[in-house]
């Protein structure tokens, strides 16, 4: 068994080094190797992180970058749902997803932009369901190696079915763009097409800009979840919420939680002696770099689907 392993390592070590076929070829060895002990130790992307037992055995799990991160056990971001521009009913639709005779077999799509709490939404909706979710960044798809976007949704997918899991995907417009547009992988686009037709578990997916999405990908989704930008009211009230002050004037359109979380830290960092204008500027300059956030959450039908309009 130990020549076997030893073996199986260098093996393992010379396919990393290929580009393409490498990685995956190294990410089956090491399955096969990881089957054989439960003592883990970390492949991330070409790199190896060994650890010995008294036995002298060494002993694999193929992990994602992110799974290893040290921000992979930060605490959970629980959003104020009232700081939430919401086209639907959250709280009902967590209900429902957690009902014992909810079925299990949809996709759903969360979409909004950066800030507005789309990925703490999505997370809450997976975890609704009771089941252990399985998480993968739109890096982990798209920094694949060349080729390789298709093979990681694929894997995902196999991933969430042997865990009976749900599998959370946040940030698809890399894999599930408009067929032929810049920047669309349409390798990684058939496979998502592909592992969703009669995928029996939860799919929840979470997206920038659904109007750039393949109409075939849309389709696929039972539901669709949009988020916008805080409207007025909403900006103030997250501004007394967030920061503890008055607004000192009109806020600046198109702004999101993420923005008013981001000068509360800025304030922290600083001393956390910032009045009540200094913070309105700096929402400002976050308004003006970012370009205002569209605030409207249009939502329609399509057959067989969800769409925006």
């Amino acid at each position: 068994m130990g020549y076997t392993v030893v073996a199986l390592l260098i093996l393992g070590v010379i396919a990393s080094a290929a580009v393409n076929v490498g990685y995956w070829v190294f990410a089956a060895a090491m399955s096969v190797v990881n089957a054989m002990s439960a003592e883990p130790v970390v492949f991330l992307h070409g790199r190896i992180i060994a650890e010995a037992t008294a036995g002298t055995t060494i002993r694999y799990e193929v992990v994602r970058l992110h799974d290893a991160s040290p921000y992979a056990d930060r605490p959970v971001v629980v959003l104020d749902p009232d700081l939430l521009t919401c086209d639907a009913d959250t709280p009902t639709l967590v209900a429902r997803l957690a009902a014992a005779d909810a079925p299990k077999n949809w996709a759903l799509l969360v979409a909004g932009p950066v800030g507005s709490g789309r990925s703490t939404v999505a997370a809450r909706l997976a975890e609704a369901t009771g089941l252990p979710v399985v998480r993968r960044l739109g890096a982990d798809l798209t920094a694949a190696p060349s080729g390789g976007a298709s093979q990681a949704v694929a894997l995902a997918f196999a991933e969430a079915r042997a865990k009976q899991a749900a599998l959370l995907l946040d940030g698809i417009d890399g894999v599930a763009g408009e067929r032929g547009a810049p920047g669309t992988d349409d390798a990684a686009l058939d496979a998502l097409l592909a592992e969703t037709d009669g995928h029996p578990l939860p799919l929840v997916c979470v997206a920038d800009l659904p109007p750039r999405l393949d109409r075939a990908a849309l389709r696929r989704f039972t539901l669709a979840v949009r988020l916008g930008a805080l409207d007025p009211e909403k900006a103030a009230l997250a501004f007394r919420r967030m920061l503890g002050a008055e607004p000192p004037g009109p806020l600046p359109e198109g702004l999101t939680p993420g923005d008013f979380a981001a000068v509360r830290l800025r304030r922290d960092l600083l001393g956390g002696d910032a009045d009540a204008g200094t913070l309105l500027a700096w929402l400002a300059e976050r308004a003006e770099a970012g370009g205002a956030a569209p605030r409207g959450v249009g939502f329609r039908v399509l057959a067989g689907g969800a769409g925006f309009g």
